[in-house]
């Protein structure tokens, strides 16, 4: 069975199962052979999607310089 870094598989599942509850995927099953399961993200869910990766993409842009970098308010007057 194919592993997802980061995730087990019974974790997956259960995010899987909970996004299919709420309209965000829809489950497709192939039996096969072999049998496999994917999912697809909704209309909804890929609307919710678009939302997630430009709230992400914000909170990136608007955070602090990690510690060591700053940002340069220098103007080289002096």
């Amino acid at each position: 069975m194919p592993t997802t870094p980061g995730i087990s598989a019974t974790s997956l599942n259960d995010r899987l199962s909970d996004l299919s509850g709420h309209g965000l995927v829809v489950r497709h099953i192939f039996a096969g052979p072999p049998m496999s399961t994917w999912y697809e993200a909704t209309e909804a869910g890929a609307i919710v999607s678009g939302l997630l990766w430009t709230l992400a993409e914000t909170k990136r842009s608007a955070s602090p310089p990690p510690p060591g970098e700053r940002a340069s308010t220098e103007t080289g007057g002096g």
